[in-house]
């Protein structure tokens, strides 16, 4: 995707997936899963990403923005309003 820019301070969190593991005194405890897998990422903020020039396709968010979810080759929308747009330019 190349490098994304941000027009406004805002916030950018990951959250990693935990596991649960057994200690040496046999507690189980939860810890990051190794190798680290990311669980979800939450931006709270305005983006502008590098794109095709010649794209014609965009996924546009409402007002209060939304999250998208990785699936396969694709998105899927899991919080909030957005639109699938096509035209030459959002």
């Amino acid at each position: 995707m190349g490098s994304i820019k941000t027009e406004n301070p805002g916030l950018f969190n990951i959250s990693y997936k935990l596991e649960w593991v057994t200690d040496a005194f046999g507690n189980k405890v939860r810890t990051l899963k190794e190798p680290k897998e990311i669980d979800s990422v939450k931006f709270d903020i305005i983006l502008s990403v590098p794109n095709d020039l010649d794209a014609t396709e965009f996924i546009l968010s409402g007002p209060e923005g939304a999250m998208l979810e990785k699936v396969g080759g694709g998105f899927k929308l899991s919080e909030g309003v957005a639109s699938y747009v096509e035209e030459t330019s959002p």
